[in-house]
This record gives C-alpha cells, sequence and structure tokens, in this order.
C-alpha cells in the first residue's frame, strides 16, 4: 500500500517534532528565567506536548472538552511520576540503611545519595512514565511494543551514567532527559503508520 507523500510528512512530523520541541523547552528552562527550579516545570510541558500530539491516541472516554481533558490528564499523570520519583527516595535510603546494618557492610553516603538521585531519574520515572501512560493511550500489546519499551529502559540508566560520570554535565542531562523520555511513546503510539512506511 503505497502512502501519500503528506501523510509521511504527518507520520514523521508526529514521531520526531515532540521530542524536538522537549529539547528547546529544557533548554529554555536550563537558563533558570522562569524559574530556579526548573525541574518542577518539565512535567508540565511534558504532559502538555504528550497530550497535543498524541489527542487521537486517548482510549478513555471524552467527558468535556476534549482537548482539556487530555491536557489535564497528561499534565496529572506527569507530575503524579515525578512526585513518586522523589517520595521513594527515602525509602530507598531507610531499606539501604537497614540491610547495612543487618549484614554490617559500611556504605558511603554520598555514594548511596548518588545512587537514589539516579536511580530515581533513570528507572523509577521512566518506569512510571511508561507504564501509567499505557493507561490512557492506546498502547498495542504486540512484540514491537514490548521490545521498545525494554531497550529503553535499557539503555536510559547506561546514558544517565554515561552522562553523568564520564561526560560529567548536569546541564546535558536535563537537556536529554524529556526528549529521550517521549520518543519511545512517540514510536510505540505510531508503530503501526512505521510499519506502513515499510
Amino acid at each position: 500500500m503505497k502512502i501519500k507523500k503528506e501523510n509521511i510528512i504527518s507520520i514523521l512530523v508526529n514521531i520526531t517534532l515532540p521530542p524536538v520541541l522537549c529539547f528547546f523547552i529544557s533548554y529554555i528552562l536550563s537558563f533558570e528565567i522562569i524559574t530556579s527550579a526548573p525541574g518542577y516545570l518539565m512535567p508540565l510541558f511534558f504532559g502538555i506536548i504528550i497530550a497535543i500530539f498524541n489527542f487521537k491516541h486517548y482510549k478513555q472516554k471524552i467527558y468535556f472538552i476534549s482537548v482539556l481533558q487530555v491536557l489535564f490528564v497528561s499534565v496529572i499523570i506527569s507530575y503524579l511520576c515525578l512526585y513518586l520519583s522523589i517520595l521513594l527516595l527515602p525509602l530507598f535510603s531507610s531499606l539501604i540503611g537497614h540491610l547495612s546494618d543487618v549484614i554490617h557492610i559500611p556504605y558511603k553516603k554520598i555514594y548511596v545519595s548518588k545512587f537514589y538521585i539516579f536511580t530515581s531519574v533513570y528507572v523509577i520515572a521512566p518506569v512510571s512514565v511508561l507504564w501509567s501512560f499505557s493507561y490512557i493511550f492506546k498502547y498495542p500489546k504486540i512484540k514491537f511494543t514490548r521490545v521498545t519499551i525494554f531497550t529503553f529502559l535499557v539503555l536510559f540508566p547506561v546514558l544517565g551514567y554515561f552522562l553523568k560520570n564520564v561526560i560529567s554535565s548536569d546541564t546535558l542531562q536535563m537537556l536529554l532527559w524529556m526528549p529521550l523520555m517521549i520518543l519511545p511513546i512517540q514510536l510505540i503510539l505510531y508503530q503501526e503508520d512505521i510499519k506502513a512506511l515499510f
């Protein structure tokens, strides 16, 4: 089946433009012009972008103005994932401290603290985002979806470790988190369109 040129452009825009917008928004926020804590604004823009570009994949019943509903739900989920990853940090701290007491292994708090933050940003947050948005968007339950999620969840922490410990750039981590987080969602939601291109 031959796809029209206009449709090809539309598919490519829907997949690539959200990560690009996320990058530029992260870049602007990194200057701390709007707020000195830009991390707390990222879920707002993340939720807005993912809602606008994936409106047609929304699977819940529309109860009021459709655009506002999708925007509201997406932003709420984004913030819930953020605070979940933050609230779990004390739990990890308590668990590691308890284990070290039980098996009598000393640990350096500064390294453990970095491990908590890394786990929160590159493991808990991505897992919670992908899992949560699967409930409001139509994720096809096929091999491509599973492979995409698995590949992302494996490579994302590796990339985070590289950025943190090899390049040592907190700014680059901030710039790339949202674009890389939204990319697998776009690939999953538009996988049928991608297959039609080949």
